[in-house]
Order: structure tokens, then C-alpha cells, then sequence
């Protein structure tokens, strides 16, 4: 009887086991998803650019302007980065030339100028501030493009 009953039990958890497995393989995506976004983690801004600031719409395209960046460790870095990235509307591609005045600070004037080959992939930075340091290079993610500029410290 003993016997009956581990093999009954036995044969049970194989089964169960095989719904668990197919259930994480076929769900295993989304419950990533679930499971980080309970946790309330955020990806490092130093990776992804941190979050959009400001959004401009163009004919054809938007320029997106997210927040500077200088976190450490423990407080902040003396100098850090604004990520503007430009993206297509559905269904098109980006000019051959993007020009764009940004204003980080947020009063009302432009802190610096970029002007953006999406052919070539080059950028030339206009500054109007001291703390507006340089440009790195044009980064391509998909059909989009971004770049990040250096910033001292402006707080």
C-alpha cells in the first residue's frame, strides 16, 4: 500500500513538475517584468540616460531631453551628462540634419546648441554656458538617435 501511494505521488509531482516548467518557460518574460517592477528598481541613469525630461515635438520626429545626470555613489559628482536623444515618428525615418536649442535648466534661454549629421553620424555643440563641457559621440539605438553632453556640475 505504502508503495502505491509514493508512486501515485510520485507520478503526481512529475507532472506538476512538467506544468511548472512549461509555465516558467512560456511566462518567463512577463514575470521578470512583474517581479522588478514590484520591487520598485529603477536602472542606474549612468546606463539608460535617466528619465525624459522634456519632449519636443517636430514634423516628423521628437526630440527628447531627459534629466542631467550626476549621481554617485553618495550624493553627487562634480561633473556628469544630459542625454538628448531624437526619435522618428511610426512609420518614418529621421532628417539628414537635426539642429536643436536645449535648455536644461529649465529658465527659459538655451544652454547649448546641437547640430546633428544622422548621415554621417556626426555632432557639432554650440555652448551658451560655462558648465556645458563636450559632446560625445552620436549613438545609435534602432532608428533613433542620442547623444550625451558633458556638464559641470550646475546646482
Amino acid at each position: 500500500m505504502v508503495k502505491r501511494f509514493r508512486t501515485f505521488f510520485g507520478y503526481a509531482w512529475a507532472v506538476a513538475a512538467l506544468f511548472i516548467v512549461l509555465a516558467t518557460f512560456f511566462g518567463m518574460n512577463s514575470w521578470a517584468n512583474l517581479f522588478v517592477n514590484a520591487t520598485g528598481l529603477k536602472i542606474n541613469p549612468w546606463y539608460d540616460g535617466g528619465e525624459v525630461m522634456q519632449a519636443i515635438h517636430r514634423p516628423g520626429y521628437q526630440t527628447q531631453v531627459h534629466k542631467p545626470v550626476f549621481d554617485a555613489l553618495i550624493g553627487e559628482q562634480d561633473e556628469g551628462f544630459v542625454q538628448i536623444a531624437w526619435v522618428p515618428a511610426e512609420g518614418q525615418s529621421l532628417p539628414e540634419r537635426l539642429t536643436d536649442a536645449i535648455d536644461v535648466t529649465g529658465d527659459g534661454r538655451p544652454d547649448f546648441e546641437l547640430d546633428v549629421n544622422t548621415r554621417t553620424n556626426t555632432v557639432r555643440l554650440t555652448k551658451h554656458q560655462p558648465w556645458v563641457l563636450s559632446v560625445g559621440e552620436v549613438l545609435k539605438p534602432n532608428d533613433k538617435r542620442a547623444v550625451r553632453v558633458a556638464l559641470k556640475n550646475f546646482h
